[in-house]
């Protein structure tokens, strides 16, 4: 698929997700963009995700969890319809395993497959139908 309509941050998290650049590299261009609430929740959410992924020390991994959490929540109670929440909250929960937790997957899985087509950032597009098709 030929990646052509894309904004920096979503190039980015394209990037960071296919692991072609750092999460450093994502808070960078996360900062620099001019991103609505929702959407700026939902990508410092997958941050911390990521950054959770990669800690060591549990203490450090569960604070990073708590903060996914936090900033995943405030960017669907602010926008439910967020696509960029939705996304990053059903990558995040199709990875999780040995964790309790309330499952959107279903949920976040029918909203992507409803909408998908109407997305013109073809890197989110890209994503999605990645992530949908490895359910």
């Amino acid at each position: 698929m030929e990646i052509k309509n894309y904004s920096t941050v979503s190039n980015s998290f394209y990037k960071v997700v296919h692991a072609e650049a750092t999460i450093e590299e994502l808070i960078s261009a996360i900062k620099a963009a001019d991103l609505s609430v929702p959407e700026k929740y939902a990508y410092q959410a997958f941050c911390y995700a990521m950054m959770a992924k990669e800690a060591t020390g549990l203490l450090q991994k569960g604070k990073y969890i708590q903060q996914y959490g936090e900033f995943i929540g405030k960017s669907i109670v602010i926008k439910s319809d967020c696509y960029e929440a939705r996304l990053m909250r059903f990558i995040v929960e199709k990875r999780l395993t040995e964790v309790e937790f309330v499952s959107h997957k279903q949920v976040d899985m029918e909203f992507l497959a409803a909408n998908v087509s109407s997305i013109k950032d073809d890197c989110l597009k890209h994503i999605t139908l990645k992530a949908l098709a490895n359910v």
